[in-house]
């Protein structure tokens, strides 16, 4: 019952300015394509619960003026009407985290690979593409009024008219890792005969 890496949450406080509370969620799916020896000891919470519980709990205990929610998760919903899109195996809750839980000022996300910079509801959603091929920035302002900071107006994109070529350096760092996880990915799971995968009704 307690995290793997570090805390939960972190709270940054600006000097005379606002104070941001960061919550860092996983998707609990892990277990579903993780090798059992690399995860050994550790259990995975459900993500929207655990998201649940931390932004009650940081908004009670730290009072913060902005919450974060950085998911590696996606979305199970369209953002817009949120009709489901994909099923739902619990791998992917963000529509349900920005439905049911109240807070969340912003949800960073990944894991979909998409490129999402909106507001929904009252909360900024962002995913910012893949592979490097751009980063995601949002952009808050806030006025102090009766001694309470208020976030007044913001802004979010995916930025990727900024993102160079890659770096020859890092990439021979990275070649044998790369290679390694290649290999790995190409194992063999099973075997389909035929039309196995094949729908007919």
């Amino acid at each position: 019952d307690q995290p793997a890496f570090g805390a939960p949450y972190e709270i940054k406080s600006f000097p005379g300015g606002p104070t941001i509370a960061i919550i860092g969620i996983t998707t609990h799916y892990i277990p579903i394509w993780e090798r059992k020896a690399n995860i050994e000891g550790l259990s995975f919470q459900d993500a929207f619960e655990a998201t649940k519980k931390y932004v009650k709990l940081v908004r009670s205990r730290h009072n913060p003026d902005l919450v974060v929610v950085a998911y590696h998760g996606g979305f199970e919903c369209d953002l817009d009407t949120f009709e489901p899109y994909i099923e739902d195996t619990g791998e992917n809750q963000g529509s349900k985290m920005l439905k049911e839980i109240e807070g969340i000022d912003v949800l960073l996300t990944s894991h979909q690979h998409r490129t999402i910079a909106k507001k929904v509801g009252d909360t900024l959603v962002l995913q910012p593409t893949y592979n490097g091929k751009g980063f995601g920035k949002v952009d808050c302002h806030f006025r102090k009024t009766n001694g309470v900071w208020k976030k007044t107006e913001s802004e979010i994109s995916v930025i990727t008219d900024v993102v160079g070529e890659s770096d020859p350096a890092l990439g021979e760092i990275l070649e044998d890792i790369e290679l390694a996880t290649q290999e790995y990915l190409d194992i063999p799971i099973g075997i389909v005969q035929d039309d196995d995968l094949l729908i007919t009704d």
